[in-house]
């Protein structure tokens, strides 16, 4: 048994000579770049991006304008008591019914849940509830942005006064 002990012994060195050749030769790991922010930027998918460029009212999903307000052909109500924003075409072919359930927001990154009752010319009725969130604004222009569904409201809420 004490020879046993003494081979045992014997080898230590020679493993510690080669686990401490092997963390020598292995390359340091690269330091964390610096933090931009908080930390926290968001990744934009190519349909917000295109969202947050558009100018004409309406309602897009997938980067598409499926209902877009056109004031020759179309009308427009607002409700401030109701929180509602209504757009729809002269025949009423088509039409969005916008109602903020949650607040209205202030601010890009605000975020608010709105019921939208919503027909496209040609097709059904479709009523969705989307949380959104508030990715830029100008003037009592909101544009409303939901990632994970890829739909976009743009809309006029100055809900000030009844128009």
């Amino acid at each position: 048994m004490t020879s046993r002990w003494k081979s045992y012994l014997r080898m230590v060195p020679i493993l510690f000579a080669v686990v401490f050749s092997m963390a020598v030769a292995c390359p340091q790991p690269d330091p964390p770049g610096p933090i931009k922010g908080n930390g926290l930027e968001e990744t934009k998918s190519p349909e917000r991006v295109a969202f947050e460029k558009v100018s004409a009212e309406g309602y897009y999903h997938e980067g598409n304008c499926l209902l877009r307000y056109d004031e020759a052909t179309f009308q427009r109500a607002v409700n401030a008591s109701r929180r509602s924003v209504r757009i729809q075409a002269d025949d009423q072919s088509s039409y969005m019914h916008l109602v903020f359930t949650d607040r209205i927001p202030e601010k890009v990154g605000d975020e608010t849940v709105c019921r939208i009752t919503f027909t496209p010319e040609g097709s059904e009725e479709v009523t969705l509830i989307v949380k959104f969130m508030t990715v830029r604004i100008e003037d009592t222009r909101f544009w409303l942005w939901n990632e994970l569904q890829t739909i976009g409201i743009l809309t006029d809420i100055d809900l000030q006064d009844d128009k």
